[in-house]
């Protein structure tokens, strides 16, 4: 199975990544959309697919954090409140294009409370 994963350098996605690993072909894609952790989440992708032998697709959409953080005092750490939709569609649309198997998502619940209209259907979370 060829599998296409959104990997942040974070925990979850990190393991996701050594978990799929083991019984998968998998890529990675890294977005940078404008978030102030962009150089150090890089940094760990980076270390992450090096390690595992994947192939790092980078995609910089960077502009739309601005977008979104326009007539901001303050830019937030995070600009974009529901990034994981805008993310996850590009990457459905690559991996479409691409022929990949399954794009792998991997979050943890409380990276998700602040979502209050956030429903999860057989492990895959939906914003509504």
């Amino acid at each position: 199975m060829k599998s296409l994963l959104l990997l942040s350098g974070g925990m979850d996605s990190s393991s996701a990544a050594f978990m799929l690993r083991k019984r998968n072909e998998v890529d990675a894609m890294f977005f940078n959309y404008g978030q102030k952790s962009f150089r150090q989440q890089r940094k760990a992708v980076r270390k992450v697919t090096e390690t595992l032998g994947m192939n790092m697709i980078e995609v910089d959409v960077s502009g739309l954090g601005d977008v979104f953080s326009r007539g901001e005092w303050m830019k937030p750490h995070e600009p974009i409140k529901h990034r994981n939709v805008i993310l996850l569609s590009t990457a459905i649309t690559y991996a479409s294009e691409k022929g990949y198997d399954e794009v792998v998502l991997a979050t943890v619940n409380e990276d998700c409370e602040y979502e209050q209209q956030t429903v999860y259907f057989e492990g895959i979370q939906v914003l509504r």
